[in-house]
């Protein structure tokens, strides 16, 4: 049985679903619903259509895919500024990446890379130094012109200006351009503050950080036989979701009071404050595994405070603005919660299969096994705004469907190309972590086989991004 049904199960028997439902969808589509999806390359491709030959210009895969090629020395990257395919220059300054989320760059007009920028953070070289999701913004241009080939719509992308490639830009004749590295955020339920994710900045410290034995190396394996780069990049990729984790603690208290302002009842709270303290056992165990593989201990500092997003059901509201509050508070649930923990969970079982390292396997299952509760507390929430919204639910499901649909397409986008893999793909899946190749098809999969039947069955959407029940089928990618 694949992954994505065995945490499709399991999901539904948690929000309620008839079991007989479950097994009847998983038995639907193809004859080859139970066989592994077949991809096919576009190097493949290509050989069969003699018209479309291979690339073989420096920068391209022979597949055609491009690669960022550092055209200045490594000590010549800015201080702060990463070589997205090496080791970071500053990998203990403030950075947002998550390494191993989907990724891409971005070069557009100073114009266009302000309708994205994050508002009161001084500009740089007359560009913003931050770009976030802008739904109102994505949703008001034309995402097939030219201008913004390479830029990610998803709710979740935020990028940082790459003062150096600008420069290289510039240089070259693109005198009015302002170039971006991006990246979807893709582990557990995000901190937001408008469209801006939240995460607390490192300190020295390992007051966060879980018992040493927890995490151990076992001792016929030593850390010193691990190639350094690799090791320090592990260690930064750990750090990086204990940050996450971290925030998700608050993520999960204001969900709490958010539920609380539109009366939900005691058992989805309760299990809300059982899910925060979940989070606290991953950052510990996280912060763990950081400093075991940098050799560093670090712990956050504050976390900004942020207020609920909705007022609730108060009796002067009108009913307007009670249906925005239902459309609210779906949203919010759905995409940081059905979405983000349905999508950490599958990578975190595929980030197990080929783990070699006894700490880092236990601490994977644990993250696949709460954040797998997690995700069906998310769509146990969904279920009950359906259920409670009265007249405002068909505002509620049409919001719910767009905002699948959209989503569901950035994830099939991403993958048309599918990136190389990882030159360190293999290493890094001895010691449970995925490369961006993996994860990409862990999102796609996860869209078209968990998250887009799943809340078809939870609030009755036709269950497809195009409006059709074709998404319970499996496709085939190339």
């Amino acid at each position: 049985m694949r992954d994505t049904e065995v945490i499709r199960q399991r999901l539904w028997a948690q929000i309620g679903l008839p079991l007989a439902t479950v097994t009847l969808l998983s038995a639907c589509g193809s004859p080859e619903r139970d066989q592994p999806i077949t991809r096919v390359s576009q190097a493949d491709a290509k050989q069969a259509d003699p018209a479309k030959p291979a690339a073989a210009k420096p920068g391209m895969t022979e597949d055609g895919v491009e690669i960022y090629l550092p055209s200045i020395p490594y000590d010549e990257i800015p201080e702060g500024e990463f070589d997205y395919f090496g080791q970071p220059r500053d990998p203990f300054g403030e950075h947002d990446e998550e390494e191993g989320c989907p990724a891409g760059d971005w070069c557009g007009s100073p114009e266009d890379a302000r309708r994205f920028a994050v508002e009161h953070l001084p500009e740089q070289h007359g560009c913003p130094t931050k770009i976030i999701a802008k739904p109102e913004v994505a949703n008001s241009v034309k995402k097939t012109d030219k201008r913004w080939a390479g830029l990610s719509f998803h709710p979740m992308m935020q990028g940082r200006l790459m003062t150096s490639v600008t420069q290289e830009q510039r240089e070259a004749g693109g005198t009015d351009v302002c170039c971006y590295h991006w990246f979807e955020y893709c582990s557990g339920r995000p901190l937001f503050d408008g469209d801006a994710m939240i995460v607390a900045a490192l300190r020295p410290g390992a007051s966060w950080s879980c018992d040493p034995a927890e995490v151990a190396a076992p001792p016929d394996r030593p850390d010193t036989a691990i190639e350094p780069s690799l090791r320090a990049r592990i260690g930064e990729l750990w750090v990086e979701d204990a940050r996450m984790e971290h925030a998700s603690i608050a993520a999960f208290e204001r969900a709490t009071l958010e539920l609380m302002a539109m009366a939900a009842p005691p058992a989805l709270l309760a299990e809300l404050q059982l899910a925060a303290g979940d989070e606290v056992v991953h950052a510990q165990r996280c912060f763990g595994l950081a400093a075991r593989f940098s050799g560093e201990q670090r712990e956050p500092g504050p976390l900004t405070v942020l207020e609920p997003r909705i007022t609730g059901l108060t009796p002067e509201a009108s009913a307007e603005l009670i249906s925005a509050q239902w459309v609210r508070l779906a949203l919010d649930t759905f995409i940081e919660g059905c979405v983000g923990e349905t999508i950490a969970t599958l990578t975190a079982r595929r980030a197990m299969r080929h783990c070699e390292d006894p700490a880092t396997l236990a601490t994977l299952a644990l993250i696949v096994d709460d954040e797998g509760r997690h995700a069906g507390l998310a769509w146990q929430t969904i279920r009950w705004i359906a259920e409670t919204c009265g007249d405002h639910r068909a505002a509620v499901i049409a919001a719910l469907e767009q905002q699948a649909a959209a989503m569901a397409e950035q994830a099939r986008e991403a993958c048309d190309p599918l990136p190389p893999a990882d030159p360190q793909a293999k290493q890094l899946a001895r010691f449970g972590r995925c490369d961006r190749r993996t994860e990409l098809l862990a999102r796609r999969d996860a869209w078209a086989e968990l998250i887009l039947p799943t809340l078809a069955a939870t609030v009755g959407t036709t269950g497809g991004a195009n409006g059709s029940d074709d998404e319970l089928d499996r496709p085939t990618w190339t």
